[in-house]
This record gives C-alpha cells, structure tokens and sequence, in this order.
C-alpha cells in the first residue's frame, strides 16, 4: 500500500513538472518566432559635404559653322586641288573648271566693246557738230535732239558692252573655285572629269567646316528637366570613342523650338566645347550631364532614404506626416510649395521605424541636400528593409 502511494506521488510530480517546461517551451518558442518576424534594415548615415545636381540628355557634336561651296557655273570639272579631311584657308584653290568657253565669251564680249566703242566715238563727233550748228540756227531743233538721242544711246550700247566684259571675266574668275573660310573639308561631291549643271540649282561641290578646335554640341533634353537649365551653365559629356574620359563645355543657348516624337516633348540645349586636341569628331553621340545646382560642406542624406517605403502592414501607423514648422523661413516655405518635401525613416532604440520630415535642396541620385529638418550628422536613416528568406 505504500509502495502503491510512492508511486502516485512520483507521477504527480512528473505531470507538474511536465506542465512547466510546457508552458516555458511555448513562451520561449512565442519570443523566439516574434524575434524571426522582427523586420531588419540597411541603414546609411546623414553626413556633411557636396551635392551635385546634374539635368541629363543626349546630344550630337557638330561644327560650329558647315559651308557649302558650290558653283554658279556650268562645265566640266578640270582638276581638284583639295580631299576629304584636308584643312583648308581662306582663299584657297579647291577646283577648277573647264574655262574654255568663258573665255571665248569674253572675246565676244570684248569684241562687242569694241564696236559700241567706236559707234559711241561716231555719235559723239556727230552729236557735236549738229551741236554747233544748231546754236548757229543752221539745223532745226528736231535735227539736233535726234542727233542728241543717238549720242544717248550709243552710250547705252558702250556702257552694256563694257557690263558683258566684266561679267565674262567674272565667269573666268568663277572657275577657280575657292575656300570662303579656314576649316576642313568634311565631304567632296564631285570627280575630276565630272560635268555639272547649275541650270536649276546651284551644284554642291565641298562641305567645309570651321577648325574643329572648337565644336558645338547639340543636346535634348526632356521638358521635364528644361527650367533647370540656364546658359552660362557647366556641361559634361563622354563620348563612346573615350568612354573613360569626361568632356566639358558650356551651355551657349536654349532653343525655344520644341522636338516631339511620339509624345515625348525635348528642347535643344546648344553647347560650347573646347576640342584643342581634335580628339572630338562631327557626328558623334555624347551622353550630357548640365550641372544645375551645387552646394558644398552641407548637411546631405542618401537619396536612397527618400524613396524608401515601408514593406510591412504594421508599418502604416507610421505614414502618418509629422508636422513641421517653416513658417518663419520665406525660402523654405518656397520649397515647400514646391513639393520639395520628403519622409525618410530611422530607427528607434527598439529597432521600430520613425519617420523624420526633411526639406530637400540639391539632390543626385546619391546625395540630397537637407535645408530643414531635426536630423543631425552620423543620424541613421533607413535605405532597405532586408527581405526574409524562407
């Protein structure tokens, strides 16, 4: 009967004991699961130095002045005296045409002179001698005005003979055709041998461009971006030929004149470049950054914080916006109207997220400048909420 009592307490106390560890093992596994679900963030620090801000577009290297040279004349091209890439004065000889035919119409033209001369020299020794006799009262008015209209017109012959002389020689002249500035030849569009016509328009021979120490690089940039934009305004560039270097150049003018395809509106934004090496070719394609804003030694965030959003359900409590007071900041309160105001997220003590207004000036996809807010340098602010695995 004893033994049988011993027995019952032994089982008493081994059920006791079992509850126990039970309810332990249950809150501890509930700590623990509540630990696993705990969300964990990347986290950057505010610090303080430059922002840069840049507004983006892509653009096209030309020469700042293209000619093109051709010619009022008709006729066979004799020799070439210039090829593509040739640098070139002004003055220069770059083509000839055939001159015979402009100088067998210069010797009629002189010809023609010749003969309106010698009628104006008749006309005249007659007009003053009718002169004469008219004062004399020998002749009748009628004679000596006839007389006077003759001297007239012969003088009208001489003076449109001289005109053919010199348009014949002008056309001798023309055949030689010359560079009407210093630059390089970019294009030659005629052969030695070739006949042109200038009967309807004026046959393009060379397209010449300006020293290309200097060049002009044409960018779109999108209308969203176009009111950063300002001349006088730093530009930079790479190109695909010298993709490790940087290009620089200064905005020279903003086109008015809008560029549309399919619905996406761009405007020209005209760019000075220095190329003192030649490195830089017409034609090729830059990718621009124009620097529209820089601030140096400023308290900045990693714009990373700004777009970060909150993944978990529980986290809505905090969507709410703090209030702020910038009232008594005229400039501040300007960026404020301009929807320059963002939420970012740091960390409480507990690891739970708080949100934190700022009002942002300069801004690049890594930095942002801060012109109001409570936070403080070496201050966490949240960048990413780092996903469970499974």
């Amino acid at each position: 009967m004893f033994a049988k009592r011993n027995i019952y307490k032994i089982c008493g106390i081994l059920i006791l004991c079992g509850s126990f560890f039970c309810i332990w093992g249950y809150g501890d596994a509930g700590e623990k699961k509540e630990a696993a679900h705990k969300p964990e963030f990347h986290t950057q620090a505010v610090t303080r130095g430059k922002v840069e801000e840049y507004v983006s577009g892509i653009g096209t290297l030309n020469p700042h002045e293209v000619v093109l040279v051709g010619s009022r004349l008709s006729g066979t091209v004799q020799k070439i005296h210039t090829d593509f890439n040739r640098t070139v004065s002004a003055g220069q000889l770059l083509l000839e045409l055939d001159p015979a035919i402009y100088r067998a119409e210069l010797k009629r033209a002189k010809a023609n002179l010749a003969v309106a001369g010698a009628s104006l020299d008749i006309a005249k020794s007659n007009y003053n001698r009718k002169e004469k006799l008219f004062y004399k009262k020998f002749i009748s008015s009628s004679e000596y005005e006839e007389e006077k209209q003759k001297r007239v017109s012969a003088d009208a012959q001489y003076e449109l003979a001289l005109a053919d002389v010199d348009k014949a020689q002008t056309d001798i002249d023309n055949t030689l055709i010359r560079s009407p500035i210093d630059g390089v030849i970019l294009k030659r569009e005629v052969e030695q041998g070739q006949t042109i016509a200038s009967v309807f328009q004026t046959p393009i021979l060379f397209h010449i461009a300006q020293d290309f120490k200097s060049m002009r690089l044409d960018a779109e940039v999108s209308e969203m971006d176009i009111a950063k934009v300002r001349e006088g305004m730093e530009a930079y560039f790479l190109v695909e030929a010298y993709d490790s270097r940087q290009f620089k150049g200064v905005v020279k003018q903003l086109r008015l004149q809008p560029n549309s395809n399919n619905g996406v509106v761009t405007y020209n934004v005209i760019i000075d470049v220095d190329n003192p090496e030649r490195l830089l070719l017409p034609g090729m394609t830059a990718n621009v950054r124009i620097l529209t804003g820089k601030v140096n030694n400023v308290l900045r965030i990693p714009t990373k914080a700004i777009y970060f959003v909150p993944v978990e359900e529980s986290a809505a409590n905090f969507l709410q916006e703090p209030e702020v007071d910038v009232s008594d900041n005229e400039d501040v309160s300007e960026i404020k109207n301009s929807k320059n105001i963002h939420k970012v997220f740091r960390l409480d003590k507990d690891g739970g997220l708080l949100p934190v207004k700022v009002i942002a000036g300069v801004s690049n996809r890594h930095y942002t400048q801060i012109l109001e807010s409570d936070l403080k340098e070496n201050d966490l602010l949240v960048v990413q909420q780092i996903q469970e695995k499974n």
